[in-house]
């Protein structure tokens, strides 16, 4: 006979076996705009280009972990990026509408690990 309650629970255990097939491991593609990049003196009267870049994270939407534990960073790397900055008005020694090119360090995730929440590099 059929048993409702047993397909209940098969599609339960292949719901967890799908979200299994996501651990917190690999780091994953962000899109961040460079507002959240840069202090607002640094965007000051200034244009960005490119206005966003793309850094790979670890975070809660990266991969699973168990309850009470969030998916951190265990290895970062430093990106070097050029951003083209062009003036939107006149700066120190820099006359509206010229530019130039910026380098920027940036931390990219390169692997991860579910962590107990309390981060020791805080």
């Amino acid at each position: 006979s059929f048993d409702p309650h047993l397909m209940e629970l098969k599609q339960h255990y292949e719901h967890l076996a799908y979200i299994a097939t996501f651990p917190c491991r690999t780091p994953q593609p962000r899109v961040i705009p460079v507002h959240k990049l840069f202090s607002q003196s640094e965007l000051q009267g200034k244009a960005y280009f490119p206005d966003v870049t793309v850094l790979h994270r670890c975070d809660d939407a990266t991969g699973c972990c168990t309850e009470g534990r969030r998916c951190d960073p265990i290895h970062t790397d430093s990106l070097r990026l050029p951003f083209k900055v062009t003036f939107l008005e006149d700066i120190e020694h820099h006359r509206k509408g010229s530019w130039l090119m910026e380098h920027h360090f940036f931390e990219n995730h390169t692997e991860c690990a579910c962590n107990s929440g309390i981060d020791p590099r805080r």
